[in-house]
């Protein structure tokens, strides 16, 4: 029951802790469009993506034949009767969360506002990237970059993530997942096109210098296609792994098919 309304927190993507109050009886439009109840601007949602209804025995969620579908505990739906502490994935960027407790809504929302970004670059965290991983409709592609020169300084750290962040696509993921490695999520498997993503990023860190004019180089793993996650991210860092070990500076493809 949800005779109070029910609450929608958004726990990852452009919109992340964002928190919505629905009203008993109440049905909202979830989209990109301008004229969206809740609007996200992420270009994986459709302009009319998702239709919510609050009604006496629950929440009822409804894809209005989005482009990308909607995902619930990772099953794609046409419409659906959620339960307090359901999730839905839309698109490859954005997590929603329905809680029937504002107090709760209001505890998920902190923790995703202090959980998901890395304080030192602003980037998306390891566990968040590799949920989105595990989450991506196939076809995707996986890069980790790591920074030859260690240890990195808090300057060069934060370089090399602007550079990073700055080079690639709208709708691509980025992340840092450990001290000097980074993660970029791409929502294709288009090997030239990530091949070149690669290279011009490798290609921008190295003309870059930081103010005690230290040369800086990347080493980057990418994994093309696949329908595994795991897959992708085995063969993501033994592509890195190679790089390293031929002399780095470098970028080596690996397909997870």
């Amino acid at each position: 029951m949800v005779g109070t309304g029910a609450f929608v927190v958004v726990l990852t993507g452009p919109a992340w802790g964002d928190l919505h109050r629905l009203a008993p009886g109440q049905s909202a439009i979830l989209g990109r469009d301008e004229a969206a109840d809740i609007r996200i601007d992420d270009e994986g949602i459709s302009r009319r993506h998702l239709q919510i209804e609050v009604g006496p025995d629950g929440v009822r969620v409804s894809d209005l034949g989005s482009q990308n579908g909607s995902f619930h505990q990772g099953e794609r739906f046409e419409s659906q009767l959620l339960t307090d502490g359901d999730r839905l994935q839309l698109g490859i960027n954005t997590t929603l969360l329905f809680r029937t407790d504002e107090a709760q809504a209001m505890a998920e929302q902190a923790r995703a506002i202090a959980d998901l970004r890395d304080p030192a670059t602003n980037l998306y965290r390891r566990p968040y990237f590799e949920d989105r991983v595990a989450a991506a409709p196939a076809p995707t592609s996986l890069l980790y970059l790591e920074i030859d020169q260690t240890p990195a300084s808090p300057e060069l750290l934060t370089l090399v993530a602007q550079i990073i962040e700055q080079g690639v696509r709208q709708g691509d993921l980025v992340a840092r997942l450990d001290e000097h490695r980074f993660g970029i999520l791409v929502p294709h498997d288009n090997a030239t096109g990530v091949e070149m993503l690669a290279e011009r990023l490798r290609n921008r860190v190295e003309l870059a210098r930081p103010k005690d004019g230290t040369r800086t180089t990347l080493s980057i793993g990418i994994a093309v296609g696949g329908q595994r996650p795991e897959a992708q991210i085995s063969a993501a860092r033994e592509a890195l792994a190679h790089a390293r070990k031929t002399g780095c500076n470098r970028a080596v493809t690996r397909s997870a098919q």
